[in-house]
């Protein structure tokens, strides 16, 4: 009998402490990070606010959801110190800064925010289901280009290195004509040659600008040299000019008006020495960037200059000159609301955010991990992400601020970008000398001397051609006068 009272007893003091549990308010500790926790001290009609109703933001509102879901009271509570939680190491031994901290000191029940899941920080607390897929990207700002209509007309469509290489292609192209048509036997004793300067210097370059400017020329080519040079040319001018057109409609419907960074990789803005690296403080992405082994990680945790906030770090990037290291869910929001801002494309490291509690609070952890579970299920965590996220700023229509094609190609076309159109071009020359040298060769060899209709007047090779005709015509004069 004394037994069974006994463990009746012991049954009510676990009801009671279970409910007491269950009816606790649980301390919330969290960090104003927008647009996860807003600080809203008065209401719109200049009232102020007190408890929980002074934040605002995803976190405020997910907090909210899973406390109807699991049955709970809690505060929220910011983070004294303004960390998320690190490891420091003192002359008293290893200790936890941050939110992180407030929960192995046991002075927070949960840690709510854009709080990654990483394994140092799974030894000293427990995670629930991931509320938010995350990763680290680089948010850079975009460089403004000039106007084309207010700057030198060709320097915005084709680099300075590409107008040289055309004055070069240009010259050695001239040159070349004109040694096919002052030494390639069927091109010097031909009409064509005759009636355009007798092959000259000014003829050639008159057919090689003329083909610069697709206005094509009167006269076909006579040798199978200079036949392979003007084909050659044309078809290089034709690329040239297309090149050009596509530049010029970008530049009129306004796609080329700013040169964006978001085409470079991550690699090279972490080894551009004229460009200063961002990540905040203590953060998990600093964690990351100096504990990869990889060699372009490295460089960059040795050039990486810490920022207190991501709103001073955004900052920095706006003055120009920075490239921030943060993580994808700030990047599209501040995307969303500096329209001057950009990022990197690629993504260097895939996380997870989720809601954080002290080791072996089981039944906390458990009705967390149950409500974010249900919120997911029923699709409110994507409602939560589209009302703070793409209504987040005035650039809200600027859905593709990153890496769009026009963008990629919105500076003046470069050397590197058309080398093949060049490289056929050396091509073409090299086969029109090749051919010359065989035509020459084949002219000599073959014993072959011009026809009378190939023959100008005043070469040295006139007088033989037209003897044989003059001797015909007197013989038929004098047939006539006998007759």
């Amino acid at each position: 009998m004394v037994n069974q009272t006994s463990a009746l007893l012991m049954v009510l003091v676990a009801m009671l402490s279970l409910s007491k549990g269950q009816s606790k308010t649980l301390v919330v500790t969290s960090i104003l990070e927008p647009p996860f926790l807003f600080l809203k001290e008065f209401t719109s009609n200049g009232s102020q606010l007190s408890g929980n109703d002074r934040f605002e933001g995803y976190v405020a509102d997910l907090l909210e959801l899973v406390a109807k879901e699991a049955g709970f009271q809690y505060e929220i509570r910011l983070v004294p110190d303004g960390k998320f939680g690190e490891i420091v190491r003192n002359e008293g031994g290893i200790t936890w800064n941050g939110m992180i901290g407030e929960l192995i000191m046991k002075t927070a029940d949960i840690a709510a925010g854009p709080l990654t899941i990483s394994s140092k920080r799974s030894r000293v607390v427990d995670f629930g289901t991931p509320f938010m897929a995350s990763g680290i990207g680089i948010l850079v700002k975009k460089e403004a280009g000039s106007d084309w209509r207010t700057s030198p007309f060709f320097t915005q469509t084709f680099s300075t290195g590409v107008l040289a290489c055309i004055a070069v292609s240009l010259i050695v192209v001239v040159i070349l004509f004109y040694l096919i048509s002052r030494f390639d036997p069927y091109e010097r004793h031909s009409k064509t040659v005759k009636d355009d300067h007798n092959g000259g210097v000014m003829g050639a370059l008159w057919l090689i600008c003329g083909g610069l400017v697709l206005q094509g020329y009167a006269k076909r080519p006579t040798s199978f040299a200079a036949f392979i040079l003007v084909i050659s040319w044309w078809i290089f001018c034709l690329i040239l000019f297309a090149n050009f057109l596509s530049k010029m409609i970008n530049m009129e419907s306004g796609q080329a008006t700013v040169r964006s960074q978001s085409s470079w990789t991550p690699e090279k803005l972490i080894l551009d020495s004229n460009i200063k690296l961002l990540a905040i403080n203590e953060s998990n992405t600093a964690s990351f960037l100096c504990s990869s082994q990889l060699y372009v990680y490295k460089k960059a945790c040795e050039k990486l200059v810490f920022a207190n906030s991501s709103a001073a770090g955004v900052e920095k990037v706006l003055s120009g000159g920075y490239a921030f290291f943060m993580e994808t869910p700030w990047i599209k929001y501040t995307t969303q609301r500096y329209c001057e801002l950009t990022s990197v494309d690629e993504i260097l490291h895939q996380t997870f955010y989720g809601l954080a509690t002290p080791l072996g609070s089981d039944n906390t952890r458990e009705r967390l991990l149950l409500g974010v579970l249900e919120l997911r299920e029923s699709g409110q965590l994507a409602e939560l992400e589209r009302k703070w996220w793409r209504n987040a700023g005035s650039c809200k229509g600027n859905k593709k601020a990153k890496a769009t094609a026009p963008l990629e190609r919105s500076g003046p076309v470069t050397p590197l970008e058309i080398r093949n159109v060049f490289l056929f071009l050396i091509v073409g020359c090299i086969l029109a000398a090749i051919a010359m040298s065989v035509e020459i060769l084949y002219f000599r060899f073959k014993g072959q001397k011009p026809t009378a209709d190939q023959v100008p007047p005043d070469s040295p090779d006139a007088n033989d051609s037209q003897l044989p005709l003059q001797d015909t015509t007197e013989k038929n004069n004098d047939v006539t006068e006998l007759a």
